[in-house]
């Protein structure tokens, strides 16, 4: 029978792959140690610490008026017009705070935009970022 898909290619390939044996390429590897650097620091200060060595800019805000503020403060540093937030939270929490923004693009193009996240990865300062909708 004649493979018809990528699909079934991969498959084949993959069954052929778990029928041979191989030795272990990394006999001293200690498969039950763990893979994560503990650490008694607080996490908050380890994500800042390598969010600003791989170059980004943090700012700690204990609230959401701090938030704003923090906001507020970047969009005259850098001359923000048009900041986009297309996150319903955070675009009422703005309008409220008559933060200027847009909620949708319309025939502007922003010069930044305000999201939330997934999670922050403390171990190397990385920001976790989905299209996956809330709700």
């Amino acid at each position: 029978m004649e493979e018809s898909t990528t699909r079934e290619k991969v498959l084949k390939k993959i069954r052929a792959a778990l029928l041979t044996k191989s030795a272990d390429p990394f006999p001293h590897l200690d498969h039950t140690a763990s893979v994560y650097n503990h650490s008694d620091e607080d996490p908050v200060i380890v994500f800042a610490d390598h969010f600003i060595a791989a170059g980004g800019k943090f700012i700690l805000c204990e609230n959401e008026l701090e938030f704003v503020e923090g906001l507020l403060n970047l969009a005259e540093q850098y001359k923000w017009n048009t900041v986009l937030c297309s996150d319903e939270g955070i675009s009422n929490l703005l309008t409220e705070c008559e933060f200027p923004h847009i909620y949708n693009v319309d025939d502007k193009i922003p010069d930044v935009s305000v999201t939330t996240c997934e999670c922050l990865i403390a171990a190397n300062g990385s920001i976790m970022v989905s299209s996956r909708k809330n709700g």
